[in-house]
């Protein structure tokens, strides 16, 4: 039997997450962070990691994701996060797997870090091949 308290506390409790929501929503935890050029890629990198030397880099075509292989062997990907950016960089031995494939003609890398508290990144590249350094992140992921 469902009381007049029950439902006081469900009523409450829905309120509270509701407004636990709003709150998230007026914070940006929507993804409005765009990628727009490779120059602002480098520059995200380079203010994660000054002086690093950043080499061919591949943007994902809606503009949430990026990677590129860095001047010292190791890799960094750029990520859309709320109204930000989340960068991370990273060795081969870091990567669980990387996965090609082709949607509608669409290169499309999945990277999955051997990390749990960072998600498989998906890009969709804005150009007709794979990135160089998708292809040395894979052989290298593999020989690991």
């Amino acid at each position: 039997m469902i009381t007049q308290a029950d439902l006081l506390i469900l009523a409450g409790s829905g309120l509270a997450v509701g407004l636990l929501v709003l709150f998230l929503a007026l914070m940006g935890f929507r993804r409005n962070g765009k990628l727009e050029t490779e120059a602002e890629v480098i520059a995200l990198i380079q203010a994660h990691e000054p002086g690093v030397m950043v080499g061919d880099i591949g943007r994902d075509r809606r503009g949430n994701a990026a990677g590129a292989r860095l001047g010292d062997g190791r890799f960094a990907v750029v990520r859309a996060v709320a109204d930000g950016f989340a960068v991370r960089l990273f060795t081969a031995a870091q990567v669980r797997s990387v996965a090609l494939r082709r949607r509608a003609g669409t290169p499309v890398a999945i990277i999955r870090f051997s990390d749990v508290g960072f998600p498989a990144l998906t890009i969709a590249f804005d150009r007709a091949d794979f990135p160089p350094w998708v292809e040395a992140l894979r052989h290298a992921a593999r020989s690991a």
